[in-house]
């Protein structure tokens, strides 16, 4: 008999194809799908089910999906610290591959400073900047209303840190980041001159 007209004896081994998202905020939960192979299946009146486990590095927790197929498991994420995990499934002990997934912070802006014509802003969660999904992310600049909030041009983009060119920007203006996986606000301020101290007089001795 040739292995692939054998019959099935027990589970089979589950695959990973995707996992969507494949970034998470941390702190929330979160709605996970992950796509696949042989998730479900059925031997002598036996049905094999399987369960997703996040690797920590320090535990492992089984979640138990909310549904599933033979091809699509979906599953909440509890609150997550930032950081990388590893994900798998497992059905009767036969683990599927390690799957890597992001957990990043929230979108926080630290501090945003007018020098000259850019708008410099600093902090966390911003991801990179991408032109496939240019059209979720952007700054604007407003003053008192929304009426007159202005687009900036992007100069740079990093998880860290955003510039911008907005001439018109002046401080106490509100600057909003938009950023693929969340938004945030901060009021402007300006760049503070180092205004050196006034020095003594010379005392002149007449002689």
């Amino acid at each position: 008999m040739a292995y692939s007209d054998a019959p099935q004896t027990g589970p089979i081994i589950p695959g990973i194809n995707q996992v969507s998202p494949a970034r998470i905020v941390a702190g929330e939960e979160t709605v996970v799908n992950v796509t696949g192979t042989n998730f479900l299946n059925t031997v002598g009146g036996i049905n094999y089910t399987s369960d997703v486990v996040i690797d920590t590095g320090e535990e492992a927790i089984t979640l138990a999906p909310d549904s599933i197929t033979d091809s699509e498991i979906v599953v909440t994420f509890p609150a997550l610290d930032s950081g990388r995990y590893g994900l798998y499934v497992v059905k009767s002990e036969m683990r599927s591959k390690l799957v890597a997934i992001t957990v990043a912070p929230p979108v926080a802006i630290d501090s945003a400073t007018i020098e000259g014509d850019n708008v410099v802003i600093s902090g966390v969660g911003f991801d990179e900047y991408g032109v496939s999904y240019e059209e979720y992310l952007g700054v604007t600049v407003e003053s008192g209303t929304v009426v007159d909030a202005v687009d900036c041009a992007i100069v740079s983009w990093s998880d860290t840190e955003i510039v911008v060119t907005c001439p018109d920007a002046r401080p106490g203006d509100l600057v909003t980041v938009d950023a693929l996986y969340g938004s945030d606000s901060a009021e402007l301020s300006g760049l503070i001159a180092d205004i050196p101290e006034p020095s003594e007089p010379e005392t002149l001795r007449i002689v």
